[in-house]
């Protein structure tokens, strides 16, 4: 599944206002959530370990922002709090790294309702000495970003200065002095701009598949044709596994593209390198074949998740409601049909069908604290041989109310809580708190869109699951505190 960013290689402290498109724990009656954005350093810097590294930002909220906290490669490093609630809070932090490798730094904002902001991030590379560095930092900027400092009075006193920033001043819109978009001249030449995966910053749990998507750019002045990208999900000791959608990218374009290959699954907790590598197989002469590679950290954790019948936790499991779930084919002229029953596949007119599930949230308490939800698609009805012919299935979490032809090509929320190899993961619990909190956060009922990765293989004959609604089939469980 693919989705364009017209500027996403120098974009990327905006790339999360792209990927996510609601807020996470916003209340009833709460205002909008927070924004911020990182200013400083520059994305793709380097820096040596031992090294000083300021991170500034600016958050801005209309009730007021009351904390920022820095994260790397999905630890809490800093958290600072703003004074008064400023509805405009200019924020310096620091890392000092440790060891060696590429990061993953990202910023986040609280306002008065508790709600959070959606992450801004860039990527850092730590060399292990100040020789080794090629692209230094550039000089740290003193305004608007950073902090006011302490004048000095008369007396040789220090004297406060002002504690808010003008809420007039603009916020900036992107990375502070950003090298120039231009492309080379040449040829194609394919870059592994950046890249995220579903809850970032928050780590990856064992066993559960990583939602992961990568920024390609080709940064020459010609296509590039047919090529394909791959990952490594722990280098070096593992293979590069490959995504299975082929690519064409024109000269200066940039897209976000969805893993579409084998479930990427940790089996240990753990820190592990992720390689990227565009144009896996060397299917394109490029100008420069030195920058198709792009990696990070990954924190991998065991789940934490309660049990219902924990101490303190309360639990539900919530059947999908027949009633606002169905499917979506194509009729004449190319328009959606909405008809019953959750089928997914394609019919044997080679016309795609995507399914479409509701799971009504509202009995669970408002003000509640979501602390672990899992989804389990495992019980459906399959005619022909959907996996083996159409690929990979993949579950979008979509808000979208009523189901109508619109619905169709619905903007997800955050990527996919679900991804399916082969018909026996349908049946595992997967992890989707991070949606789900989205969507009772903001009021929703839980809405999933379901798809596979090729919309239909033309062999005249029908290659579809159809999920069971109602009690006991389709499922999701939840636990959750207060309320």
């Amino acid at each position: 599944m693919k989705r364009t960013h017209k500027s996403a290689r120098w974009g990327i402290v905006l790339i999360s206002s792209l990927l996510f498109a609601s807020m996470l724990a916003c209340q009833a009656g709460a205002g909008q959530a927070p924004t911020v954005q990182l200013t400083f350093p520059p994305t793709g810097r380097q820096v040596a370990v031992g090294s000083q590294v300021p991170v500034h930002s600016v958050s801005q909220d209309d009730r007021g922002v009351t904390s920022v906290e820095l994260w790397v490669a999905g630890e809490l490093v800093e958290t600072t709090s703003a004074p008064s609630n400023q509805r405009t809070f200019a924020a310096v932090q620091q890392w000092t790294p440790s060891e060696a490798g590429v990061f993953n730094v990202g910023v986040r904002a609280y306002d008065s309702d508790g709600q959070v902001s959606e992450p801004a991030l860039i990527t850092i590379e730590v060399v292990a000495t100040a020789a080794e560095v090629t692209q230094p930092l550039p000089e740290e900027p003193v305004s608007p970003t950073q902090a006011p400092q302490p004048t000095t009075a008369p007396s040789g006193q220090p004297t406060q200065g002002p504690a808010e920033q003008p809420t007039q001043t603009p916020l900036p819109v992107e990375v502070a002095s950003p090298p120039a978009f231009a492309t080379v001249g040449g040829g194609p030449d394919l870059e592994c701009a950046n890249w995220r995966y579903e809850g970032f910053p928050e780590p990856v749990i064992v066993g559960q598949p990583v939602a992961l998507e990568v920024i390609i750019w080709n940064a020459g002045n010609l296509q590039a044709f047919n090529f394909r990208w791959g990952v490594q999900p722990a280098s070096p000791a593992m293979e590069y596994m490959e995504s299975q959608e082929t690519i064409s990218l024109n000269g200066g374009q940039d897209d976000s593209f969805f893993w579409q290959g084998d479930p990427i699954v940790y089996d240990q907790a753990g820190q592990y390198t992720m390689l990227i590598m565009v144009d896996l197989h060397d299917a394109v002469e490029e100008v420069n074949e030195t920058n198709n590679q792009c990696q990070g950290q990954i924190t991998v954790v065991e789940a934490q998740a309660p049990t219902p019948t924990s101490q303190g936790y309360q639990g539900s499991v919530l059947y999908a409601d027949a009633a606002r779930s169905g499917h979506l084919s194509v009729g004449m002229g190319g328009a959606h049909i909405v008809d019953r029953g959750v089928v997914v596949g394609d019919d044997a007119g080679n016309g795609q069908l995507k399914g479409f599930l509701t799971f009504d949230l509202s009995g669970i308490p408002a003000g509640a604290t979501l602390v672990a939800a899992t989804l389990n698609l495992g019980s459906y009805d399959a005619q022909g041989a959907p996996f083996q012919d159409l690929g990979a299935l993949s579950a979008y979490h979509v808000n979208y109310g009523d189901l109508d032809g619109n619905d169709w090509s619905l903007q997800a929320e955050a990527g996919r809580p679900g991804y399916y190899g082969t018909r026996d993961e349908l049946a595992q619990d997967v992890n989707v708190l991070t949606s789900v909190q989205r969507a009772f956060g903001n009021g929703w009922d839980y809405q999933l869109r379901l798809e596979f990765a090729q919309a239909a293989n033309a062999d005249g004959r029908e290659d579809t699951l159809e999920f069971n609604t109602g009690g006991g089939a389709v499922r999701l469980a939840i636990s959750y505190t207060g309320g």
